[in-house]
């Protein structure tokens, strides 16, 4: 096997940044940010896609699964079958197990390599992810191919993890004012469903007017088919972001948790279809405001709103380059709402890779939502009697 330059590229900056990783513990530095967290008693599969060139490589995919769940290998095969990647490595992370275990959990990944999943090109074992941390193969390239490698045996067979802090996987998170979390259920507990500024009453009387603002607005676009209404809620909810903007730095979701008002009007858009697909905008041109009201509104409702408000923060996180943190989200919104449309699809989306295309195509359903509903569009449509349909296509979309 040539040498690896495997590159990260950043999908959805205006000016993407490259990084070349040459040896695993380069790459071993770039999973916590890739995650959003430091893995432990895992087992990490990184893919990598040929460039145009045999020895350069694009990082795909990175999937993670606990090292005690060997069952679900059987579905980390099928999505390596379906990503067909051109190089797949695979890190065992553990420091509770003994070496034997770890040998018997590497020798259940080589048998892996006999069966049809893509094969994996070379494991490695480490007992954590942190700067300085030795590795060493467990099994993969052959010392004759490791020596045409610029770096060598040396640093294929054996070596230390490099400065996760100098990743380039860090780096968005560390220009977002954060870091990667310390555990995998640090990552998630971010979305639990809870407000310590509101009681239960205050939370539920909040969601019921919110949905009734919602039904109302949605009532005054269906009745105005020349658009008047369908501007004026866009304005509404522009007002919400541009408020959200004076605050600048200091702008947090907990922050926002503590202003009904701004719960109950942002909540609105959440609790309708139409409304939601309406504002998708504000993800790519206001991604950091809108994150942080999403959040807040995630964090506070149940159901269909906070399904709906964790897509829009996911969407948006994904165009701040924080995509690490759109798939914590969206689990979160599928086990308020198992049914959720939208999150089950952007959550398949960004298994397979497609974050950039995901917010392409919600672009997309946002133009034709205005269409449908802008004054420009108005004279196409003919009032109430043909909204059931319109709003099945906003859905769709």
């Amino acid at each position: 096997m040539p040498c690896i330059l495997s590159t990260m590229p950043e999908n959805h900056s205006q000016n993407p940044q490259f990084s070349t990783l040459k040896t695993p513990g380069e790459l071993l530095a770039n999973v916590p940010g890739i995650l959003g967290f430091y893995p432990s008693e895992s087992l990490v599969f990184i893919t990598l896609f040929h460039q145009q060139t045999a020895t350069r490589f694009d990082l795909g995919p990175v999937l993670r699964i606990d090292i005690d769940h060997p069952q679900l290998l059987n579905e980390v095969g099928k999505t390596l079958t379906h990503l067909n990647p051109d190089l797949t490595f695979c890190f065992i992370v553990s420091a509770d197990h003994p070496l034997d275990k770890i040998e018997e959990i590497a020798e259940h990944l080589f048998r892996i390599n006999k069966k049809d999943a893509p094969e994996i090109i070379g494991c490695w074992y480490t007992k954590g992810i942190f700067s300085g941390e030795p590795y060493q193969l467990v099994f993969g390239p052959t010392e004759e191919a490791l020596d045409v490698c610029d770096y060598g045996i040396s640093k294929w067979e054996a070596g230390t993890i490099a400065p996760i802090m100098s990743a380039i996987a860090t780096s968005k998170l560390l220009e977002n004012g954060q870091l990667p979390e310390a555990s995998r259920s640090d990552a998630y507990s971010v979305f639990e469903e809870t407000s310590e500024f509101l009681s239960l009453e205050e939370i539920q009387d909040l969601r019921e007017r919110a949905s009734r603002l919602g039904h109302d607005i949605e009532e005054a676009i269906e009745c105005d088919p020349l658009g008047g209404a369908y501007e004026a809620a866009l304005d509404k909810f522009q007002e919400l972001i541009d408020q959200l903007k004076t605050y600048e730095d200091s702008l947090t979701a907990e922050m926002i948790m503590q202003k009904p008002e701004l719960l109950r009007d942002g909540g609105a858009f959440f609790s309708r279809i139409i409304l939601r697909d309406s504002i998708l905008h504000h993800c790519v041109e206001s991604p950091r405001q809108t994150a942080a009201l999403c959040l807040a509104i995630g964090r506070t409702f149940s159901g269909e709103i906070r399904a709906n408000a964790l897509c829009l923060y996911a969407l948006s996180v994904i165009a701040l380059d924080l995509g690490m943190k759109a798939i914590p989200a969206l689990d979160a919104a599928l086990r308020s709402a198992p049914r959720h449309n939208l999150s089950d699809l952007l959550r398949r989306g960004m298994m397979e890779g497609y974050s950039k295309g995901l917010i392409d195509a919600c672009m997309k359903g946002n133009r034709a939502v205005k269409k449908q509903f802008s004054p420009a569009g108005g004279n196409k449509r003919q009032g109430k009697a043909k909204q059931p349909q319109q709003k099945k296509s906003a859905e769709a979309a």
